[in-house]
């Protein structure tokens, strides 16, 4: 009797396992996509609020000195004019080694994976026919 309990015990909690492993690549924070999406959302947060020293930050130095060079002024002072849309939700997230690419219903946007974390390429993406997507903020 004691080694069928010992049994049905190593078998539920190998289902168990099996199922906490295979769930936890699912969008869960410990995800591949988790740090893309975070940095994805707190740039929308960060522009949303008028927070245009964090927004840039969280640019790559190119997309940074792109906005600033074509305003005409700081990067701060430039990205919260830009007309960013606030992405309303999260469509999809896909990776692809060390780019990223966050889709939402009103917008795409594009990272890069660097040294000191994922950073913004390009935002206020749309797919333009055929050609590459037309970026209101693009750099690199």
């Amino acid at each position: 009797m004691a080694s069928r309990r010992c049994r049905w015990f190593v078998l539920y909690g190998t289902i168990l396992a099996v199922l906490g492993l295979a769930s936890s690549g699912c969008g869960s924070v410990g995800s591949p996509s988790g740090p893309v999406t975070k940095v994805s959302l707190e740039f929308g947060a960060a522009v949303r609020h008028g927070d245009g020293a964090t927004a840039c930050r969280m640019l790559t130095p190119s997309a940074a000195h792109e906005v600033a060079q074509s305003a005409g002024t700081t990067c701060a002072r430039a990205i919260t004019k830009q007309g960013l849309p606030n992405p309303d939700r999260r469509v999809k997230v896909e990776r692809y080694g060390d780019s990223a690419e966050v889709v939402s219903s009103n917008d795409t946007v594009f990272l890069a994976h660097l040294p000191d974390g994922w950073k913004i390429t390009a935002a206020g993406c749309t797919p333009n026919s055929g050609k590459p997507y037309d970026c209101i903020v693009k750099g690199g």
